[in-house]
């Protein structure tokens, strides 16, 4: 994740349904998060209900993205998070009608 991350060029993820799990965590380690608006994209971290811990990063990045409180509550619950509350405007992510991600491909550039 970290090679992701220390690429020289942006690396955004496009999130349209499920991003659970390793999903999350390969899309925390991008630079930017796109997500649909889609009643299917859920973000969150299952493992956790199998006495689990995130392994790539998601406990570190997770917090400082969408705030302490509400990463603490998906860590330890297993709560799944819909964009328009969790992604969109704190963790830098956008949302945008299902399926269409060209707003997101111009906000990514900027």
């Amino acid at each position: 994740m970290a090679e992701i991350h220390g690429l020289s060029i942006p690396v955004i993820a496009a999130i349209h349904g499920a991003c659970l799990g390793g999903g999350l965590e390969l899309a925390l380690a991008c630079h930017g998060r796109i997500c649909s608006d889609d009643e299917k994209t859920r973000l969150g971290l299952p493992e956790v209900q199998l006495g689990l811990l995130p392994g790539s990063g998601g406990r570190s990045v997770l917090p400082r993205l969408i705030g302490v409180s509400t990463a603490l509550d998906m860590m330890l619950t297993g709560k799944q998070l819909r964009p328009a509350t969790g992604a969109e405007g704190r963790s830098g992510g956008r949302g945008g009608a299902a399926g269409d991600f060209t707003a997101g491909r111009r906000w990514s550039w900027r």
